[in-house]
């Protein structure tokens, strides 16, 4: 073998070594990216998982059963532990006084909802203001009567773990919406059903956003045209201009578009 062809078989060698601890590197900060995004998520779930379990509480019940080992007028006792959900509008106002409510759908969606003096704080902040990329389900700052406004709008990030809004794309599917047609909304120390009227995808800059109306008749007319942007018919009622109605809204794959839920307050639920 000449000197030549050993030079060349060297410098493949090193080029083969050099890549490879390229691809290594590269692979190697992928996976600390990737880890540290998981750590990120999983610190914002667990923040919203403390923040709703402050308000369980936990109720010991006795049942009394008869057991056939025993004799002729003997029982026994089958202690069962129920942990209900309990709403308390003035612990959560003690956390933070930014709370404004709490929305609830099934087993999914659990969240306080906020509201600030701008729209850019609780997208990177928790409900504890610690800095999160899962951010807060809140209102917009700019809609003063809060959730009694005739349209609400409440931005949530759509997290690839499902947390947040993430699992409001399930929506998108009529066979979804048929199983869980409506959400549960506490508004101060009231609590309300809201019923789902509309899911449609629309631009970021669109007069979806509107909650100032001129008169009810341009309130209907935006009730109307938003129902008729719906992928699939509802069953919810007829609406009309003394309705109150929540926009939720968050993003989609794509950059300028985002998926709206909208809903509207049907019955208070009085404990």
């Amino acid at each position: 073998m000449d000197k030549n062809t050993k030079k060349n078989i060297n410098k493949k060698k090193i080029i083969w070594l050099v890549a490879l601890v390229a691809a290594i590197c590269i692979f190697a900060f992928s996976a600390f990216k990737l880890i540290n995004i998981y750590l990120e998520y999983q610190k914002g779930k667990d923040a919203y998982e403390e923040i709703d379990s402050m308000f369980t509480e936990e109720t010991d019940t006795t049942e009394t059963g008869s057991n056939p080992d025993t004799t002729q007028g003997e029982t026994t006792l089958t202690a069962e532990t129920a942990v209900p959900w309990v709403w308390d509008f003035a612990k959560a106002q003690s956390i933070n006084p930014d709370i404004k409510g709490w929305i609830k759908m099934g087993n999914t969606i659990s969240y306080p909802i906020l509201q600030t003096t701008d729209n850019e704080y609780y997208l990177t902040h928790t409900v504890y203001r610690k800095k999160n990329s899962s951010g807060a389900i809140f209102i917009d700052y700019s809609i003063t009567e809060g959730l009694d406004a005739k349209n609400c709008i409440i931005y949530g990030h759509d997290m690839i773990n499902n947390s947040m809004f993430g699992s409001l794309d399930n929506y998108m599917k009529e066979s979804y919406y048929k199983k869980h047609p409506a959400f549960e909304v506490y508004i101060g120390d009231r609590h309300y059903t809201y019923e789902i009227f509309a899911v449609y995808v629309t631009p970021e800059v669109s007069d979806t956003y509107m909650y100032g109306f001129p008169s009810d008749e341009y309130f209907k007319t935006y009730l109307d045209t938003s129902r008729s942007k719906s992928l699939y018919a509802t069953g919810c009622r007829e609406l009309t201009a003394s309705d109150r109605i929540i926009t939720l809204s968050t993003c989609t794959d794509k950059d300028a578009e985002r998926l709206i839920v909208q809903m509207v307050r049907s019955n208070e639920i009085t404990e």
